[in-house]
């Protein structure tokens, strides 16, 4: 929803609760995504397209288990906002984004080494 303070995020449930927010998470194992949005929530105001891109996926990260990580053929990243066109990012156009979050740590809740959960990821 674009309004005259700028986009907006506006999430619904089957109850018509509606709420708008800066940052979402959806889909199974989703609060760690949505805990680490929180905690970095202070810096999106400033940050660039690139840099929200980067909390994004790191967001993500979070939510899959500890064996695996994010690869080129199994995220696509799209871009939307006011006096941006819609753009979709895949493969070769998402590794560049996945080489700058490479070497920053996990930020998941973990038990004795391992993610907890065995759900399958979230999408953001």
């Amino acid at each position: 929803m674009v309004i005259e303070r700028g986009t907006h995020i506006v999430k619904t449930d089957p109850s018509a609760e509606v709420v708008e927010t800066l940052a979402c998470s959806i889909g199974a194992r989703s609060q760690s995504a949505r805990t680490y949005l929180e905690r970095n929530l202070d810096q999106f105001p400033t940050a660039n397209v690139e840099q929200l891109v980067e909390y994004a996926l790191l967001a993500l990260r979070d939510t899959l288990p500890a064996e695996d990580s994010l690869s080129k053929k199994n995220t696509t990243i799209a871009i939307v906002g006011k006096g941006t066109p819609f753009k979709v990012m895949e493969d070769d156009d998402v590794q560049p984004f996945l080489d700058r979050i490479a070497g920053v740590p996990r930020t998941g809740q973990q038990i004795g080494g391992e993610q907890q959960g065995t759900a399958e990821p979230m999408q953001l």
